[in-house]
């Protein structure tokens, strides 16, 4: 059996898995918050682990469990790789030398009984990934803010049409379009680096947003309007007024 078919049956029964336990969810609170409305650290003793087994009535449900990959059945054992942040998600409420509990610890530990397998938990974190995501949400923010400045520095000339006002709206759109062509390109490239080789594949069209960013950027030319925006920086000097800025 290939990568690809496996991938495939395992998501199947693992979907299949959470249908069989939609009745037990809506009727079973597997976790509870901070009690306090604000948020727990990481290891902290948010709120107390349930003293009983929310999921102990679940049991295996043999249709779904043949669905899972022969190899998946003979090892008995489902490996799962999950983040411990906060409650009422996933915490450590007795220190992070004891077991973890919360409602994504019970849900994987559920999908593992329908599916009658072991569950075997490994943290992780993705700190990594975390702080790409982090990084690339700032530079949207920065081409987000630029950009409302640009636009009200414009309304500003439009409402007092000055040689300055006119060098200071122009300006503010360069540094404006400079700032989101770079983020744009870069958050379309970052796109396969977060979400790993099989985002480029032809079938997801993810590539699209990275070839239309590149596409419109080659349109005008930040590095003249990067220029500009020095000249006029240290100098004073103000751009051109043509569509090239």
């Amino acid at each position: 059996m290939n990568p690809r078919t496996i991938r495939t049956r395992l998501r199947t029964a693992a979907a299949l898995a959470l249908l069989a336990l939609l009745p037990l969810l809506a009727l079973t609170a597997c976790g509870s918050g901070t009690g306090s409305g604000g948020t727990a650290a990481v290891g902290a003793q948010g709120s107390p682990a349930p003293t009983d087994d929310p999921v102990a009535a679940v049991r295996e449900v043999p249709s779904v469990a043949a669905l899972l990959p022969a190899d998946v059945r003979k090892a008995g054992t489902l490996r799962v790789g999950s983040s411990i942040g906060f409650p009422p998600g996933a915490y450590y409420p007795n220190g992070t030398d004891k077991a973890p509990a919360g409602q994504d610890i019970d849900l994987a530990d559920a999908v593992a009984k329908v599916l009658g397998v072991r569950l075997e938990r490994q943290d992780a974190s993705f700190p990594l990934l975390i702080q790409r995501f982090g990084e690339l949400a700032i530079r949207v923010r920065a081409a987000d803010a630029l950009l409302a400045t640009a636009a009200s520095t414009v309304d500003a000339a439009r409402a007092d049409p000055t040689d300055d006002s006119a060098a200071e709206a122009s300006i503010a759109v360069a540094a404006a379009k400079v700032t989101a062509a770079e983020t744009a390109v870069e958050v379309g490239s970052a796109l396969f680096e977060v979400a790993g080789t099989r985002a480029a594949r032809d079938s997801l069209g993810l590539h699209r947003h990275w070839r239309d960013a590149r596409t419109h950027t080659l349109h005008g030319p930040a590095g003249w309007k990067v220029q500009h925006i020095g000249r006029h920086v240290l100098g004073g000097t103000r751009p051109p007024r043509h569509g090239l800025l």
